[in-house]
């Protein structure tokens, strides 16, 4: 046993960086201001080390507090609209649960100074080469368009960036924790994702995915090696 570990790690930086894996059902809501998704995550420890939890970027969820980091952000640039934003104009994730593929549930905590992380502890180490797959059932809020340009606007029309939860970067020995502060730094694991969207009747959707429309209001959406998801 000792010895297959030995060799695992020495072959692991030879495999390359295989991708972590993301099946997506998104459902817009009537009133086009809110997402309903059902999402598994396939995680593959592509690391040399044992994972005792998993990080997820859940940067949306940066919009629902004005002490979160994005807010301190707005802050020191003088973007006051943050700060005086009604509670409709802003956004946040609410999580419903995370579960297992024996649908047991995965504790989690957002960390006090990332409110746009969500740290997950698993019931056992995740060993090197190794994949573990969970279920995510959450509601995104997406905010107004007029603190980023990304968001809804006053016709309803949205753009998402930074909608979809990610697989934090794991580097160094640790997952990368950065906060949505609304730079270009990109800190998500390259990820396959299929994205089924359902509720968009009268909408024409554009992404850096590929786009298909199988239905009327339904389109399937599938790229690979992806750290953004970008839909208009």
């Amino acid at each position: 046993m000792k010895l297959y570990r030995f060799l695992l790690l020495l072959l692991l930086p030879l495999l390359g960086q295989a991708q972590h894996q993301s099946k997506v059902n998104a459902t817009l809501s009537s009133e086009g201001d809110k997402i309903n998704v059902f999402q598994e995550i396939t995680y593959h420890n592509t690391s040399n080390e044992y994972l005792e939890q998993i990080v997820l970027n859940d940067w949306n969820h940066a919009f629902s507090s004005k002490n979160s980091a994005l807010a301190k952000r707005f802050s020191d640039e003088f973007v006051r609209s943050f700060y005086y934003a009604s509670e409709k104009e802003l956004g946040k994730t609410t999580l419903f649960s995370i579960r297992d593929r024996s649908d047991l549930p995965l504790s989690y905590l957002r960390p006090e100074k990332h409110i746009d992380l969500i740290e997950i502890d698993l019931k056992y180490p995740l060993a090197p080469g190794a994949k573990i797959s969970f279920n995510i059932r959450y509601e995104i809020k997406i905010p107004s368009d007029k603190f980023t340009q990304f968001g809804y606007d006053h016709n309803k029309k949205i753009e998402l960036k930074d909608w979809i939860l990610f697989p934090a970067r794991y580097e160094n020995g640790d997952f990368l924790r950065y906060s949505n502060e609304n730079l270009d730094d990109n800190p998500n694991a390259l990820t396959d994702f299929e994205i089924t969207l359902n509720g968009f009747e009268n909408r024409i959707i554009t992404s850096n995915l590929k786009v298909t429309k199988p239905a009327t209001g339904l389109y399937s959406l599938s790229g690979k090696n992806l750290n953004l998801v970008h839909l208009v």
